[in-house]
């Protein structure tokens, strides 16, 4: 039996919360606002958020007058979704942990329904948009966001070349979940077997802002599981060099700032 990585275990996303929030906001702020836009989500619409991690997707669509279910197999999301929406003052926001393999929801319950970088890491991704397309009323729409490669996520290419200066052995272990829909054909095609009558993808770019690489660093080695766990790996004096290395790269290319990152996202969206 495979052994689910780092980026599939509950656990990991527990202790990711705060880190994964703060990296990922302003990606999935974008992104989602533009999903919204495209599939017009507003009041009255049952949403369901699959993975929903932070919770910004679900926030924005219940801040339309939508009535919104999240869920996430992270205890650890889910209270911070509900610790969010209760700070907002927003009533519209359920949260449940539930496997997003395996909803404990009914057929055809749903008018739309959305996952941020979510089902693209799933053990049986296959399960995840069967799942995702069952809950769906006929005609629902749903949106699924993905990454487009390792060439699409800066950050991703910054991490792994400083990993190689603190430690010149390090190899990746094997394709990285991250990328599992990067292909269009394949995306596409795994949501219509999915059920989806049809579907289009959409490629968007992300630019993520930070004040400086040497206090952005040390928050992104904590944003993903797998991240973490390949810089924790490291001895004291490696990752001394990570650190460097990751402000020399930044510095580089961007000089004294203004510093961002960028991120390169498809968005595909079915029609039940």
């Amino acid at each position: 039996m495979t052994q689910p990585n780092a980026a599939q275990m509950a656990k990991a996303w527990d202790q990711a919360v705060t880190g994964y929030d703060e990296w990922i906001f302003t990606l999935s702020d974008g992104v989602a606002r533009q999903s919204l836009s495209i599939m017009g989500v507003g009041p009255g619409q049952k949403v369901l958020d699959v993975a929903c991690g932070p919770g910004i997707f679900s926030i924005l669509a219940a801040q339309t007058g939508a009535d919104v279910l999240a869920t996430d197999f992270s205890q650890g999301m889910v209270e911070h979704v509900l610790k969010t929406a209760r700070h907002l003052g927003i009533d519209g926001v359920q949260a449940e942990v539930m496997d997003g393999q395996d909803l404990q929801l009914e057929d055809s319950s749903f008018d739309i329904a959305y996952s941020s970088f979510g089902i693209m890491l799933f053990p049986d991704m296959a399960a995840g948009m069967r799942e995702f397309c069952r809950v769906l009323k006929p005609g629902g729409m749903g949106a699924i966001t993905a990454f487009t490669g390792p060439e699409g996520l800066e950050i991703n290419r910054l991490i792994i070349g400083a990993l190689k200066a603190a430690n010149p052995e390090f190899q990746p272990a094997g394709p990285s979940p991250l990328f599992s829909l990067a292909d269009p054909d394949v995306f596409r095609s795994e949501m219509l077997a999915a059920g989806f009558s049809r579907a289009n993808l959409f490629t968007v770019r992300s630019v993520i802002p930070f004040s400086s690489p040497e206090e952005f660093w040390p928050k992104m080695a904590e944003a993903l599981p797998a991240w973490r766990l390949m810089i924790n790996s490291l001895t004291d004096r490696q990752r001394q060099i990570f650190g460097e290395a990751f402000v020399t790269q930044v510095r580089s290319e961007q000089g004294d700032g203004p510093f961002a990152t960028e991120a390169e996202v498809h968005i595909g969206i079915g029609v039940k």
